[in-house]
């Protein structure tokens, strides 16, 4: 939690510098040679939302609000994304 506030709060990029030392860090404790420069970093999410529609029953919404609240009075959003760098 206290990383998250810091995070927010302040430099983001000195944030995110200081957290990849603290992980090469600890990843040296079981193999010397590990570096975050040779080293990939990817984060994988799936999610289901459900929301309850405001917009959603606007005219202009109504064939994605139709295919969307089978036989509920909620909205479901579903997200699957992958993100990475080096």
């Amino acid at each position: 939690m206290d990383v998250l506030v810091i995070a927010l709060l302040g430099n983001q990029e000195g944030v995110l510098l200081r957290i990849s030392d603290v992980i090469e860090a600890n990843m040296k404790m079981q193999n010397e040679e590990f570096t975050m420069k040779e080293s990939y970093t990817y984060v994988k999410i799936d999610a289901t939302l459900e929301v309850k529609p405001i917009l959603m029953t606007l005219p202009f919404m109504a064939e994605e609000t139709e295919s969307n609240l089978p036989g509920s009075n909620w909205y479901t959003i579903k997200y699957n994304g992958m993100q990475g760098y080096n």
